[in-house]
């Protein structure tokens, strides 16, 4: 294969792993920041504010009230109006498909306050700030409540850092943390860590080191110490249920947490970009580790998968330097770049494992030895591409199909065995494996020509036909 057609293989596999990535997209369009003209917004009744919004190219802003009875919102190309109806508090929500969402504060007040001059003068220190990684917060009413009800009773800002809400259901959210300390508890009786609690705007001022959850907290919510980067400890109480998306990503200074034999959902790129995170351990329940949960968590060494988990979603350990995998018995599928990066020397893939995505293993440059599952039907596109220190592998029997790059740049694979089950071979299979000078083919050379047709073998391979 032309150097030219490998370099742009690996780009696809870094691009498919999501390194660099700050949205659910995979694309490298989503790696670009988009930015605002402001972090909050202070506007009177029947006044305007305008948001401008860069760096977004062509594609659509939307924007949407979290409260639309305080004020009415209007898009127009890359600006948003916001026009006060009646005073409260509130937060605008703004949306650049395949980026980050960015949640501003607003506050609408009567006309007849003086404090409000002018809210794009007020907010011109903040002209072209980064869009956070930061979720809207909204609180979700009790059943009984209409839509637009807020049933919610909101401690006044000056009695405490705390930023607490109150629902007739009995949940206490913890809505925003105001303060700027650096160890933080969270008081006693709070059941909900709010939807960016302690994430929004972080970059601003965030000095948090260590947070200690007290064990009323069933639930961290999304984004809740998203871009903490100077949280080195959390302590997580024993009745925590649910950890949710993007709750602890990027927090580049955490090395170790310890999560709860009660946790059962741990959600979408929880723990993504957690740079110094080194151990981890998954608690026994939980099922599916899911889509970038610890991707590019660049020196995560250990993990410890329970069995319980049947599934790792696409890039769950991408880009992770594992030292040791232990795979779980009782696992179903293992989805794309899963381990991609990986620094084990061995694997082995037990027989409950039916699916393997693509790129599941490349780039596992230490990776020797690996067993595949009996039960799989098919081997994907460049599930092994780079390895370059595997040197011998058995395909089991079952397998129908090895596909595009599979073991290209495995530069130490010397010997591979095929059973006469596979009945396609992609042309590419074996792209600079220089070093293989035996395929062990368990079917005819009749079938064995049928199934590869034209396909171009390293110099010196021979294949030795058994059947």
């Amino acid at each position: 294969m032309k150097r030219k057609s490998k370099q742009i293989l690996a780009i696809a596999a870094i691009v498919s792993l999501g390194i660099g990535t700050m949205g659910d997209s995979t694309s490298m369009a989503a790696s670009k920041k988009v930015k605002v003209n402001k972090k909050k917004i202070t506007i009177n009744i029947k006044k305007k504010a305008t948001v401008k919004v860069t760096n977004a190219g062509k594609k659509k802003v939307k924007a949407k009230l979290a409260n639309k009875k305080l004020a009415t919102v209007k898009v127009s190309k890359k600006k948003i109006t916001i026009t006060g109806k009646k005073s409260g508090k509130t937060k605008l929500t703004v949306t650049v498909k395949g980026m980050i969402k960015c949640v501003i504060p607003v506050t609408v007040k009567k006309a007849g306050n003086t404090a409000v001059k002018n809210s794009d003068a007020e907010n011109n220190s903040s002209k072209n700030n980064a869009v956070t990684k930061a979720p809207t917060a909204t609180a979700t009413p009790v059943p009984t409540e209409t839509p637009d009800q807020d049933t919610s009773e909101e401690e006044p800002k000056e009695k405490s850092d705390f930023q607490l809400k109150k629902y007739e259901d009995g949940r206490v959210v913890l809505v925003k943390y105001n303060g700027h300390d650096e160890n933080v508890t969270i008081p006693d009786g709070v059941t909900v860590i709010g939807e960016s609690a302690f994430s929004e705007f972080s970059d601003d001022y965030c000095t948090l080191k260590k947070v200690t959850i007290p064990d009323s907290v069933k639930t961290i919510e999304e984004g809740a110490f998203q871009d903490c980067e100077k949280l080195e400890s959390v302590i997580l109480p024993k009745g925590l249920n649910s950890i949710g998306k993007y709750a602890f990503e990027s927090c580049n200074n955490m090395k170790n947490i310890t999560i709860p034999d009660s946790v059962k959902t741990i959600e979408f790129a929880a723990f993504r970009y957690c740079e110094n995170l080194e151990k981890i351990e998954i608690p026994n329940g939980v099922t599916t580790v899911e889509d970038n949960t610890f991707l590019a968590c660049k020196n995560l060494r250990t993990v410890t998968l329970p069995e319980t988990v049947k599934t790792i979603g696409d890039s769950a350990f991408g880009g992770c330097p594992l030292e040791n995998i232990t795979l779980p018995k009782g696992l179903i599928s293992i989805h794309d770049n899963a381990f991609a990066g990986g620094a084990f020397k061995e694997v082995i893939v037990p027989d409950s494992v039916t699916y393997i995505g693509e790129a599941a293993f490349c780039n596992c440059d230490k990776l020797e030895k690996i067993t595949l599952s009996k039960n799989i039907s098919d081997i994907k596109y460049a599930t092994f591409f780079d390895c370059i220190s595997l040197s011998e592998i058995v395909i089991p029997k079952g397998v129908s199909s090895i596909g595009l790059y599979v073991f290209s740049g495995c530069t130490a694979l010397s010997q591979i065995t095929i059973p006469e089950t596979v009945t396609s071979l992609e042309n590419t299979a074996f792209n600079e494996c220089n070093k293989l000078t035996t395929i062990n083919y368990e079917g005819t050379e009749e079938q064995w020509n049928v199934m590869s047709g034209s396909n171009s073998l390293p110099k010196g391979c021979k294949v030795v036909c058994k059947g």
